[in-house]
């Protein structure tokens, strides 16, 4: 992401079933399935946030993105949608019946 203040690049994961997780980073293409007792102890460490709640931090810090000069706000877009088609492609794979 083009900013002249980073961000972090850090892990964002989606649960698959009680003990089988997808993880990938917001910057870079590091990805990795986690399951059995790895994958509780780091669900037992997180914060989970609803779809809703993720799209709402999502929806602003766009915002501030493109009012601010630090930002490329069409490579930000890009980066956030490519980050959730990994995700959703990870679910779609573990659960076709739900989609």
């Amino acid at each position: 992401m083009s900013c002249q203040i980073s961000p972090p690049d850090v892990e964002v994961c989606v649960e698959l079933g009680q003990t089988k997780g997808y993880c990938a980073k917001t910057l870079s293409e590091d990805e990795r399935m986690i399951e059995g007792s790895d994958w509780i102890l780091l669900k037992r460490n997180s914060l989970i946030m609803p779809n809703d709640s993720y799209a709402q931090i999502k929806a602003f810090l766009l915002k501030i993105c493109k009012q601010s000069d630090r930002c490329d706000i069409k490579d930000a877009e890009k980066k956030i949608d490519d980050l959730e088609m990994k995700a959703n492609k990870a679910i779609s794979a573990e659960n076709p019946i739900l989609l």
